[in-house]
Parts: C-alpha cells; sequence; structure tokens
C-alpha cells in the first residue's frame, strides 16, 4: 500500500512539472530532496521509478532549476534505476531523460562525474539500440553534453561516433532518433 502512494504521490508531481509555470515554482520548493528518497527507497518498482523519474526529467529540463539540482547528486539513484529496470524501456526512456537533462548543465555535468555519465550513456546505446524512447534520450543527452565547449571530444574519445552511426541506421525511418542523433553529431563538430 505504502508503495501505491508513493506512485500516486510521484505521478501527480510529475504532472505538476510538465508545466513551465510550475516546474520551477516546485524545484524552488526543493521536492528533490523527496524525489531523491523515492529512488533510494523504492527503486525496485517501476511505476514509482516511471513516476519519480518524469517527474526529474519534468523538473531537470527547465534551466531555472540548474542551481536546485545542482545541489542534489541523482547519478548513483538513476544509475541504480537503471540497473534494476533493464527489461523496463518505459523506466530507461524516463531514466535517460533525466540523466540528459542534468547533462546539459556543464556544471553539473562536470560535478556529477562526466565519466560515469558517458558510461551510462554508452552502455544504453550499446544494449537498448532497439528501443526508440531509449535511443531518442539517450541521443538527446549526447545532445545536450556535445552541445558544451570541449565535450565532444570527450565524446568522441569514448567511441560515441561509430555508436551514433549505429542508431541512426538502426532508427532511419525515425525522424525524431534521426534528427536528435545528427544534432548530436553537428554539436561534436563545433
Amino acid at each position: 500500500a505504502h508503495a501505491a502512494v508513493v506512485t500516486q504521490a510521484a505521478r501527480a508531481l510529475a504532472c505538476i512539472t510538465s508545466d513551465e509555470d510550475t516546474d520551477t515554482a516546485v524545484g524552488q520548493q526543493n521536492f528533490l530532496p523527496i524525489l531523491q528518497q523515492v529512488l533510494l527507497q523504492h527503486s525496485e518498482d517501476a511505476h514509482a521509478m516511471r513516476a519519480t523519474c518524469q517527474a526529474l526529467a519534468n523538473l531537470t529540463v527547465s534551466p531555472a532549476n540548474d542551481f536546485v539540482v545542482a545541489g542534489h547528486d541523482f547519478l548513483l539513484q538513476l544509475k541504480g534505476v537503471i540497473e534494476h529496470h533493464v527489461d523496463e524501456p518505459s523506466v530507461l526512456t524516463v531514466a535517460y531523460q533525466v540523466l540528459g537533462n542534468i547533462a546539459a548543465c556543464d556544471a553539473i555535468f562536470e560535478t556529477s562525474g562526466h565519466e560515469e555519465i558517458l558510461a551510462l550513456l554508452k552502455l544504453a546505446m550499446e544494449q537498448y539500440y532497439r528501443h526508440e524512447g531509449v535511443m531518442q534520450a539517450v541521443c538527446k543527452g549526447l545532445a545536450n553534453i556535445t552541445s558544451s565547449n570541449g565535450n565532444g571530444r570527450a565524446v568522441i574519445k569514448h567511441g560515441f561516433l561509430g555508436l551514433l552511426k549505429h542508431v541512426m541506421e538502426e532508427h532511419r525511418d525515425n525522424m525524431e532518433i534521426f534528427d536528435v542523433a545528427c544534432e548530436a553529431l553537428h554539436s561534436i563538430q563545433l
């Protein structure tokens, strides 16, 4: 019963944060420690993780929340979610959305351990390349990372060019994935 309540609360927060005007207010009210606790205590519950990660994805997409998110290290919790839900593409998709959004902020990317973020993105490209939602989130994360100066070299060093090519070939009929993969490639070259 407790997990169901947590899931419903996380879903409500995900709904509230889906609006641009309210996501900043929620971020400023600092709901992040609560979401972090849910990630820690209910990491095996797919429904709770999907709802919590969706709320985090909504919160982390807003640059206004960067200063709030920077104070919390979500990398360890996201890694746990990814490891627990290898067979749940819907959970993986939103977990990788959060990871990609976090990577968009240079301060967060650097303090969260960019090697770990790149390793998680690479793992996803190797293991989940057939899952459209996961690949779209991962490619968007790479585009976010490579849009910053100097990060393109790190992406190349970690072997992402071949992986991006493989994803583009696999999803050549899906323009959303193809577009974000092209965006990542373009940013690498800048």
